[in-house]
């Protein structure tokens, strides 16, 4: 969603508006409410807003390869040129701004590879245990509504079976009441 988004970012951050990028709110819009189950009004408008704000930091804490990027776009650069060049640009930084972030903040993080400067968490935090189990238990929900739905829809097709045969084998009374 942040790549939807980011289009929207660089234009507000650049004219310190966005005009353009309805189609990209499209996207996202048909995206989330596609999803199953679907996402409400609220929530697609929250994510966007999240997404829109996480894209405008990143151009900010990223402005050097973003600077390039624009300007391999500018040539009319192919996609895949366009993420050498980001990466190209990213390969030169001593420490991701975001690996600076979270080591400032004094997360519970330890070195990925002692090589190397990239940080990952040790262990899920509980907010993400307690997320996993209420996504457990909501796919649980899920299969059961599945399966309930799957009974009711043969129960549905054993009545039209019994109504139809049922109105094959008795004669028409609508021709004797008069």
């Amino acid at each position: 969603t942040i790549v939807l988004m980011a289009g929207i970012a660089a234009e507000a951050l650049t004219y310190e508006q966005a005009e353009g990028g309805a189609s990209d709110e499209s996207a996202l819009v048909n995206f989330l409410v596609g999803l199953s189950p679907p996402w409400d009004q609220e929530r697609v408008f929250n994510q966007a807003r999240w997404s829109v704000t996480q894209a405008v930091l990143l151009i900010r804490e990223n402005q050097g390869p973003y600077d390039k990027l624009v300007d391999a776009m500018a040539k009319g650069a192919s996609l895949g040129a366009c993420v050498q060049v980001i990466e190209e640009s990213l390969a030169t930084v001593s420490e991701l701004a975001v690996t600076t972030r979270i080591r400032e903040r004094g997360s519970d993080v330890t070195p990925a590879n002692s090589a190397k400067t990239d940080l990952m968490p040790t262990m899920p935090s509980a907010a993400l245990l307690e997320i996993d189990a209420r996504m457990e238990a909501k796919q649980m929900e899920l299969e059961a509504i599945q399966k309930r739905q799957d009974e009711l829809q043969t129960q549905i097709k054993e009545l039209d079976r019994t109504a139809s045969s049922s109105s094959a084998s008795s004669p028409s009374s609508s021709s004797s009441s008069s």
